[in-house]
């Protein structure tokens, strides 16, 4: 009986590092950079997330940035030369 119990806290502690490992995974998997708008005229970039998008800030009342991520999938971005600008390609 003495022996199963420091091996039970072993499979445990095993566990408990699988299922932190996953979730890190998952995260970077999932969340993703989403929408980013800089400040005071300058480059816009858009997506469409076909999950969750959650603004992280937002200050553009006052002519600042913006930025949200994607739980989910990014399905698509638009790169603008800035916020109202025309449409240029997106860098990698």
């Amino acid at each position: 009986m003495e022996d199963e119990r420091p091996l039970d806290i072993s499979r445990r502690a095993a566990a408990a590092v699988v299922a932190l490992l996953l979730l890190i995974i998952l995260g970077l998997v999932f969340i993703n950079d989403c929408s980013y708008i800089g400040g005071m005229g300058s480059s816009a970039e858009t997506c469409e997330c076909s999950g969750f998008e959650r603004v992280l800030y937002d200050q553009t009342e006052g002519d600042g940035p913006m930025r949200s991520i994607c739980i989910g999938r990014v399905a698509d971005r638009t790169c603008f030369q800035y916020l109202d600008g025309p449409e240029v390609p997106c860098s990698p």
